[in-house]
């Protein structure tokens, strides 16, 4: 039965090579698009899963109230809570922690007095760590790599940087950071060939007491460090929520004892491999991706394949009186409804499975590009995996299922005594169904051009809205090494004799940047329950020029002013004072260091848009290892010149930086902290014509069968002397009609969609009324140009052919 039902399948795409290969080019284009939407989004959710305790692994998590205030939840923790944990549940848990090299952003690496490598991403971690998180080792050993008290593990780019082709297990290397000078030991390199994880870093160090990280070993304030990630591998038969529940216990007996009763520290569990997709917490170490971006990526892909099947129920519907005859036949000759419906369901399947084999190497030749739009870096060795040809072979069924599902019980019922009679009309009404279709399909399109308007609309928003500050001209120099940063303050004041440069200050930090320093602040008098959370920097004297942020109150800071700072407008209505009161006043942090507000600046968007100006201060820093950045507002006409000649001078100031001369414009930086939105836009305007062109494909087939099914009726009305105009426009009217219905219902659809979406910003646009407008007349051109096309060929038929067996 089956080999019949294949035959008469494969026979009817052969006789009908037309409607086959727009259904299959439809489907195919889906498809590709669908499955990788469908690997871009497996790939988000696949990090941390194969850690091999994955399922037993969890992050503490911490949220902070001072009296009646709740701070943001923190991703960081305070830094002893790890041994803590361990001494109260040494039965119940394993306890590890990791924190990024404060102050230290980069790491210059030597080897044997050969050229040095300049490594980002370094991290500090416990002993135990590797044996928590079981990295792919491709030299050394997890289970002793940390042991000893100057050990470092490498990423295996660094390390093939470093050493090339020689064994790195136990050699010596030179760490020369803000830090100082330090000597260490390789005594293992990992890779990422297992699988993607939110822990990324370039080098993990081993600590010291006396030595590097002495600060992570030593700290016991429970208060205000919150810089460590603190981990927790739950043993067999442990309870997360018994853990959880005695947690509150874990801080009462450390912070406590403190001095400060009113400050409350909350701490919960997350399972680490929501780590990746969860958008709640400060302090992050990587860029967590959105649930809200990857849930529209499915629904835009689930978009874009149920486009592709409408096509195929219209197209099949359509040319439902083709099959009539061989409907009739089968079922004079014993076929009964169901043995019909199977075999329409196979030949749809069957067609579908064609155009998911058709879209793979169409997308393994897209493959560069698409990684290139989402920034992703999903391998073509993907394909390797027996689950993902299990996805692939679901995925086609399930569309083949659905695509062919009511042509098949359309088709099954037609009656045989009818047919043979040359009556093709059929008892379910099929001309309704497929005008809701393709208004249901054209709606689609619509809120995905509509979507598509709209976010470029929000992204030129974001790119041309006026900070507070000069975005679009300074240039952010690095020092990568202790050396280095001995020579900035030589090369800022080189940089200011330039006739192109306003100015340049020394930073530790600049605007834009993924985090910020935080800090606990009140007021002098004040309960320590009254503190707000501030953001900080470390700059002098040249900050506020050097960015164009004007001073609306008090003074500048001025050399040699320790202990000043300047705050902005935000940070003064939350201290409660004002422009008047602000200067002068003294505030204390929970470690008890006091700083005095020299000045009031203008809030700027230090922070992307996502977020309101909330407090930010600037701290006045002197000295060699305060700052790893400098800050140059340059305006030139030539500025290739301009860097040339920059760059000679720091090769005679700075010469002893490692890495050499090296630079990045602000609006670059900023422009980062919209990736995910950038990634959405390219995904969406790319998918978005996709989905316009399977359904103009759709659109075309109809047509085209339309006009052939009315063939005789065109040649008559041209024989009693119909125009071309007038028939092209009986021919096109319906289409028309039920485009520009899909336009009114699709038009606030969009708006309400978009609406959800922009309320992520804090700064958006207003959608106006035209956005729609062109998403609408887009639409209608489109379908216009396809369907009068059509009707236009059709209509400039000789009529003597058409009526030729008349």
């Amino acid at each position: 039965m089956f080999k019949s039902y294949l035959k008469a399948s494969l026979r009817f795409f052969a006789n009908n090579r037309g409607f086959s290969l727009l259904n299959i080019a439809g489907l195919s284009i889906g498809t590709l698009c669908c499955i990788y939407i469908l690997l871009y989004v497996r790939d988000q959710f696949g990090y941390d899963r194969y850690f091999t305790d994955a399922a037993s692994i969890y992050r503490v998590t911490s949220s902070v109230k001072a009296g009646d205030r709740a701070f943001r939840p923190q991703a960081t923790t305070p830094t002893p809570l790890g041994p803590a944990l361990q001494a109260m549940f040494p039965n119940t848990l394993v306890a590890t922690r990791i924190a990024p090299t404060i102050g230290a952003r980069g790491h210059v690496l030597s080897w044997n007095g050969k050229s040095d490598v300049y490594v980002k991403d370094g991290v500090m971690v416990d002993r135990n760590f590797f044996r928590v998180f079981d990295f792919h080792f491709t030299a050394g050993h997890g289970d002793d790599a940390l042991t000893k008290p100057d050990a470092v593990v490498l990423q295996q780019s660094v390390a093939s940087q470093l050493f090339g082709n020689a064994d790195p297990i136990g050699e010596k290397i030179i760490v020369n950071d803000s830090y100082g000078v330090f000597l260490f030991t390789v005594t293992g390199v990992v890779d990422e060939s297992r699988g993607k994880s939110s822990i990324h870093a370039n080098i993990f160090f081993t600590t010291t007491p006396d030595g590097f990280g002495s600060n992570f070993q030593k700290d016991d304030n429970w208060l205000d460090h919150y810089f460590t990630y603190t981990f927790v591998r739950l043993k067999s038969r442990a309870s997360v929520q018994n853990l959880e529940d005695r947690l509150p216990e874990v801080v009462r007996q450390h912070q406590g004892g403190q001095g400060n009763s009113t400050i409350k520290t909350a701490l919960h569990l997350q399972p680490i491999h929501a780590i990746h997709t969860t958008e709640a917490y400060d302090s992050e170490m990587g860029r967590p991706v959105s649930g809200f971006f990857l849930g529209m990526l499915i629904a835009v892909a689930a978009l874009i394949q149920l486009i592709a099947c409408i096509n195929y129920m219209n197209l099949s519907t359509a040319r439902a009186s083709k099959r009539a005859k061989e409907v009739g036949v089968r079922k004079i000759i014993g076929a009964d409804d169901t043995s019909l419906v199977l075999q329409f369901l196979m030949e749809s399947v069957a067609l579908s499975l064609m155009a998911v084999l058709l879209a793979l190497p169409l997308l393994g030749w897209a493959f560069p590009w698409l990684n290139q739009a989402t920034g992703a870096e999903i391998p073509r060795t993907i394909f390797a995996e027996p689950m993902i040809w299990g996805l692939l072979v679901v995925l086609g069924t399930v569309t083949g299922l659905l695509a062919g599902s009511y042509p098949a019980y359309y088709l099954s019922a037609f009656k045989a005594p009818k047919v043979i009679k040359g009556d093709f009309t059929s008892h379910i009404s099929v001309g309704g169904l497929r005008r809701l279709l393709v208004i249901f399909q054209f709606i689609l399109t619509i809120v995905l051009i509509g979507g598509m308007i709209i976010i470029r609309q929000q992204m030129d928003f974001v790119k041309s809205k006026d900070l507070g500050f000069n975005k679009g001209e300074p240039i952010v120099f690095t020092f990568h090494s202790y050396g280095a940063q001995k020579c900035a303050n030589y090369f800022a004041i080189a940089m200011r004799e330039f006739p192109d440069v306003t100015d340049a200050c020394p930073a530790d930090n600049y605007p834009g940047a993924l985090s910020y320093r935080s800090d606990h602040l009140y007021l002098n008098g004040a309960a320590p329950a009254t503190a707000i959370n501030v953001q900080t920097m470390g700059s002098d004297e040249h900050f506020l020029k050097t960015m164009g942020i004007p001073l609306v109150g008090g003074r500048n800071l001025q050399f040699n002013d320790t202990g000043s700072v300047i705050v902005n407008e935000s940070m003064v209505r939350a201290l409660g004072l004002n422009l008047v009161t602000a200067p002068g006043a003294r505030i204390f942090n929970w470690d008890g260091m006091r700083y005095t507000i020299a000045g009031v600046m203008r809030n700027f968007n230090f922070q992307s848009l996502h977020d309101t100006v909330t407090p930010f201060m600037v701290v006045y820093k002197i000295g060699i290892k305060q700052f790893d950045h400098l800050i140059v507002n340059a305006s030139s006409p030539h500025f290739s010149a301009l860097l040339a000649r920059m760059k000679v001078v720091w090769q005679r100031r700075v010469f002893v930086d490692p890495v050499g001369f090296g630079y990045r414009f602000l609006a670059d930086e900023v422009e980062l902290l919209y990736m995910p939105e950038i990634i959405m836009s390219r995904i969406i305007s790319s998918f978005t014509i996709v989905a316009l062109f399977i359904s103009c494909l759709g659109l075309f087939g109809l047509v085209a069968f339309n006009a052939e099914q009315r063939t005789k009726e065109i040649g008559i009305r041209k024989v009693m002397g119909a125009s071309v105009t007038r028939i092209v426009q009986l021919l096109s009217m319906d289409f028309l009609q039920l485009i520009f219905l899909s336009f009114a219902l699709g038009t606030p659809i969009a708006w309400w969609i978009m609406s959800r979406w922009l309320d992520v910003f804090a700064y958006h646009i207003r959608i106006p009324w035209w956005t729609f407008g062109i998403a609408g007349a887009a639409a209608i051109f489109i379908g216009m140009s396809v369907v009068c096309y059509q009707a236009f060929k059709a209509a400039v038929i000789n009529p003597v052919k058409s009526l030729r067996g008349e």
